[in-house]
């Protein structure tokens, strides 16, 4: 009885024993996102790379992104403006929409729901993406964290067990037994991410996202420019949900 008591004690404490990268990735993570919880506003150019050799498939995106995080009473908790080469993804607060600058249309969501935003591009493996989850990856032991350094970056490689992140918060389960990849780079200087890289261990298929020409305390765009009603003299409305 003496010896299972023992044994239990050691199994337990085993399992719920961290390695020092473990430590040292939860450190920068946390640090990560305090820096991230401390900011107000921020601007930055988004650009994805895809490639999935396992489908021959290849896709990028690229576009400007601003957030801002001042008004805590939203349906998301922040406010942006998303503007890409034709398109424009808006959200105030309270309605959201989508401007499509070339056609001269408007569709318009006055009441949207968290449905809304839950798959939006520019939301995936974003800074927004991390902000939402890297709480969530810090009180869960069973992520595999290990941590490696340059001169001036840190990378943080986090690998899940058959879980993906959302674009905004939380996980989704995967039905196929996979191992996901997300390595995360992380300034020295600025404790800001600039990298995403998520890969598996089934094969090379490999998601890429840069933040690129991070702007912290940005200007807010024009209070006029957040409002569909702006728009609607020169847009077509084409829908109003």
């Amino acid at each position: 009885m003496k010896r299972s008591i023992i044994f239990m004690i050691l199994t337990s404490a085993l399992c719920s024993f961290k390695t020092s990268s473990d430590l040292r990735a939860d450190y920068v993570l946390k640090r990560m996102a305090d820096k991230l919880d401390s900011i107000k506003t921020l601007r930055y150019n988004y650009n994805r790379q895809i490639s999935y050799p396992s489908e021959n498939y290849k896709a990028s995106t690229a576009g400007n992104i601003f957030l801002d995080f001042s008004s805590k009473d939203t349906l998301l908790r922040f406010r942006y403006q998303i503007d890409d080469a034709d398109y424009s993804n808006i959200f105030n607060g309270i309605e959201q929409f989508d401007l499509d600058r070339k056609n001269k249309t408007i569709n318009v969501h006055p009441n949207p729901s968290a449905k809304n935003f839950s798959s939006i591009s520019y939301f995936y493996n974003s800074i927004v993406t991390l902000k939402g989850i890297i709480p969530a990856v810090l009180s869960d032991e069973t992520i595999s964290k290990q941590l490696t350094e340059e001169d001036d970056y840190y990378t943080v490689q986090l690998s899940l067990n058959k879980r993906v992140f959302n674009y905004l918060e939380g996980f989704s389960s995967l039905t196929t037994e996979r191992t996901i990849n997300y390595m995360i780079m992380i300034n020295k200087t600025t404790l800001l991410p600039f990298r995403i890289i998520q890969t598996n261990n089934v094969n090379d298929d490999l998601i890429q996202t840069d933040f690129l020409d991070i702007e912290v305390d940005a200007a807010r765009p024009p209070e006029v420019s957040w409002y569909s009603s702006s728009y609607t003299p020169a847009y077509q409305v084409l829908m109003k949900f």
